[in-house]
């Protein structure tokens, strides 16, 4: 099953070089990573949950049409209920009718919805792990330089 297959062995440790990084050499250097964070299986439904997430945090739909409450008209009833032979009467501004209001039209709402902070920090551990099993990663040993300035990176 993919979503409980780990990417590396747990029988053996994960041990990763240093690279310098004004120069982009091996230091000599090698660090041990901890299983729990850096060999999690692949939970593509965390990761796109916590992705939607971010997606929609903050986003509200500001829409809103007129019911038959907002529309002008009177509440008068037109005609009388009875006795013209014709179709009973309510309101000019109900749905049907021409000028009338929305039915179930769009109102503002918040398109956010909460999530936990476990499956939150459980994407960030999958995510790691899946970046070191693609040797997408790179560790450093420190990140000082000898002038401050962005040519040198």
């Amino acid at each position: 099953m993919p979503w409980s297959t780990r990417p590396f062995d747990a029988s053996h440790a994960l041990t990763v070089p240093f690279f310098d990084f004004s120069s982009g050499e091996f230091t000599g250097e090698v660090a041990d990573l901890d299983q729990d964070l850096f060999n999690l299986p692949l939970r593509r439904d965390i990761v796109h949950n916590v992705y939607e997430y971010f997606e929609h945090k903050g986003k509200k739909v500001m829409k809103r049409v007129k019911t038959s409450g907002d529309t002008a008209g009177s509440g008068k009833k037109p005609a009388p209920q009875k006795g013209r032979g014709a179709a009973r009467i309510g309101n000019l501004r109900a749905p049907q009718r021409r000028g009338g209001g929305k039915a179930h039209g769009t109102v503002p709402r918040s398109l956010e919805f909460p999530i936990n902070c476990k499956k939150r920090l459980l994407a960030c551990k999958t995510m790691l792990s899946a970046r070191l099993f693609e040797d997408r990663m790179i560790f450093i040993n420190s990140e000082e330089l000898e002038h401050a300035k962005t040519g040198l990176l």
